[in-house]
């Protein structure tokens, strides 16, 4: 979830409805994770959320998606979705 400065006006109203569909229509095996990034990339649970607290003036996606990629699990099919303004 891109949660640059961009986004405050674009994805921040909608998240909320987007997280609880996710979460409704996982299957009962599958595993969310959510990674938030902006200037830097943290996994949601663990990390600290005062990163957030600073200016976010960049967007990182190439950061978030190797977070993302290494808390995978290997032996099982994973995708990537991300929320983002584009900017």
């Amino acid at each position: 979830v891109d949660r640059s400065a961009s986004t405050k006006s674009s994805l921040d109203s909608k998240l909320r409805e987007w997280e609880k569909l996710l979460n409704s229509t996982k299957g009962r095996n599958d595993r969310l994770q959510f990674v938030d990034f902006a200037d830097v990339a943290v996994i949601r649970g663990e990390g600290d959320v005062n990163y957030f607290d600073t200016p976010r003036d960049e967007t990182r996606i190439p950061l978030a998606v190797r977070t993302a990629l290494s808390k995978r699990d290997m032996q099982r099919d994973s995708r990537l979705l991300i929320f983002t303004d584009g900017y």
